[in-house]
């Protein structure tokens, strides 16, 4: 999976719900949340533009055609992950709830569900980022000129799985 390197265990008030109850469940299960679409960094990030080295050229495959090009322009970051993390930290709770099938936090039976469920809703809204029609779909923070609807594999690949 890509790995945009960020921890959630700074989300206090979660974290010490889930630190409360460890006790009654023992520990926490580990959850990855993330795709394995190697364009993602670069959609996430953006890119600069791309040069061929020296006196050479850049070989692209585009509707069985060859195309050779010395220089191809970049694009700016159209991110779906952060906005989805920064979303989470605002308002742990609330973004559990309108991403997943919960109508309580209190009907989570126990962490192991909890941590599920972080996973999960992590996973739908990138998922709802990276495939908005409109800006207003989106999470919060993501820029209005994001691309519509990815038509790569993306969105398929976003998914969470179980670590540890």
């Amino acid at each position: 999976m890509a790995d945009f390197d960020i921890d959630l265990s700074g989300v206090e008030g979660l974290q010490d719900a889930i630190d409360d109850i460890k006790g009654d469940w023992g520990d926490s299960p580990t959850f990855e949340v993330g795709t394995n679409a190697e364009y993602a960094v670069h959609l996430e990030f953006g890119r600069g533009p791309i040069r061929a080295s020296g006196d050479g050229y850049l070989r692209f495959e585009v509707d069985g055609e060859t195309i050779f090009r010395k220089e191809v322009s970049g694009h700016p970051p159209y991110p779906f992950f952060r906005p989805a993390i920064r979303e989470f930290k605002a308002n742990p709770q609330t973004f559990i709830l309108e991403n997943t099938a919960y109508s309580t936090i209190q009907e989570i039976p126990n962490v192991n569900q909890l941590v599920r469920a972080v996973a999960s809703a992590l996973s739908n809204q990138m998922k709802d980022n990276a495939s908005a029609d409109s800006a207003s779909d989106r999470s919060p923070g993501t820029k209005p000129d994001h691309p519509k609807r990815d038509t790569g594999n993306l969105v398929a690949s976003i998914s969470f799985q179980r670590v540890g």
